[in-house]
């Protein structure tokens, strides 16, 4: 059916400096794939990049023969690290990110003489619209899904979307742990259980499984005693692979394990350095009562514990990708969840863009709507983008 193929490309770790980064690629080739493909460069963005990921947005976008997927890893993610794994990770920014990714396409310029779909999903998304403002030469068309065009300091937008989605009870329900979770230092036993409970609060309201049986479950399972349903949460977590436990391990751990430098497994630590650094979008709470208690000065000093240095964030400019709409030279094609909670920090569904280009909305949907094999959404988005691809 197909063929993926998985390579290492040397980029240059700075811009000036001679030392290089290995950034893991993955090539995924359908068998009877013509001469002069369509190429999806689907950009890599805060995790690992694995196979199973490619053939899933393979098969979303509709199992076509004709199109070979390509993403590149981001640096400072999965395996795409620095070889010293610095405690402070500078050299992973957005715009060595965009840099890498432009030599990796360099690289594979052969596989198609035909313009590219640059693509991008969440924080991928953003990155598709940079780096096709600083890059546009035979770029055909931008995806982006559910990408971020604002970036401020703190995101007190993502809290009312929770609230939105999770309904009054449940998020009444969440409060009412939070309170007895309130951590008297960083990193304590309870500052630990709730970061696991701000997992599964994000989880369960920015993915499909967030309506039906699922929240119907949470609501009952969240009646519990805290003691007991983080419990039975963490057990939970441990049967799933600890995706929980890791998130809550990464966001504490000064340095990386050896063991786990090139796994992923500590992606979220590099993560909330760039959070830190340049991208923002740290909790913050939109109502008096709410989830998300870290204050302003709280995200400061775990900054200083975590990495020994201050939060640039809130001391300069943040990622400004909005402005780089602008500079497009291709159509954007912007696909948009009704229910997503970053929508609100993203772009509305009558926006205007001077190359041309669609909102495409899914009104029931959440985060990164046309991601999912099962729901049919990618052949849709695939469509509009070939349409756009065909004329460009």
């Amino acid at each position: 059916m197909f063929q993926i193929f998985t390579e290492r490309i040397p980029c240059p770790l700075t811009e000036q400096g001679t030392e290089t980064i290995d950034i893991t690629v993955r090539r995924l080739i359908p068998d009877g794939c013509p001469a002069d493909p369509v190429v999806l460069f689907s950009l890599g963005n805060e995790s690992a990049v694995t196979d199973r990921q490619l053939v899933r947005l393979w098969k979303a976008f509709g199992s076509r023969t004709d199109t070979i997927v390509l993403t590149p890893e981001h640096r400072g993610y999965g395996s795409s690290v620095a070889s010293d794994h610095p405690r402070v990770p500078r050299y992973v920014t957005p715009e060595d990110a965009i840099r890498d990714f432009h030599l990796v396409r360099e690289h594979y310029r052969d596989l198609s003489s035909r313009p590219w779909i640059v693509s991008g999903f969440s924080y991928g998304g953003a990155l598709a619209i940079a780096y096709a403002a600083a890059y546009p030469d035979g770029i055909g068309v931008v995806h982006c899904s559910s990408g971020v065009v604002d970036w401020p300091a703190m995101m007190p937008e993502y809290d009312a979307a929770v609230r939105e989605n999770a309904g009054e009870k449940m998020y009444e329900r969440l409060c009412r742990h939070i309170d007895v979770l309130s951590p008297a230092e960083p990193f304590d036993k309870n500052w630990r259980d709730r970061e696991i409970l701000y997992a599964l609060a994000t989880a369960m309201t920015q993915m499909k499984g967030s309506r039906g049986k699922l929240i119907r479950f949470l609501t009952v399972f969240l009646s519990l005693p805290t003691g007991l349903c983080m419990t039975l949460l963490k057990a939970a977590d441990l049967l799933a692979g600890s995706p929980m436990t890791n998130y809550m391990r990464s966001n504490m751990a000064v340095s990386v394990p050896e063991e786990h430098a090139a796994d992923g497994t500590y992606d979220w630590r590099v993560w909330r350095w760039q959070q830190f650094s340049k991208t923002g979008t740290l909790w913050a709470p939109s109502e008096q009562r709410s989830i998300y208690r870290r204050t302003e000065e709280d995200w400061k000093n775990e900054c200083r514990l975590l990495f020994g240095t201050e939060a640039e964030v809130f001391s300069s400019q943040t990622w400004d990708v909005r402005s780089l709409i602008g500079r497009l030279k291709a159509p954007l094609v912007y696909v948009r969840g009704g229910r997503d909670p970053w929508r609100r920090i993203g772009i509305e569904p009558d926006e205007v863009f001077p190359s041309g280009g669609e909102t495409v909305c899914f009104y029931d949907c959440y985060h990164c709507p046309d991601r999912d094999p099962d729901t049919g959404n990618g052949i849709r988005v695939m469509e509009i983008l070939l349409k756009y691809l065909n004329h460009s």
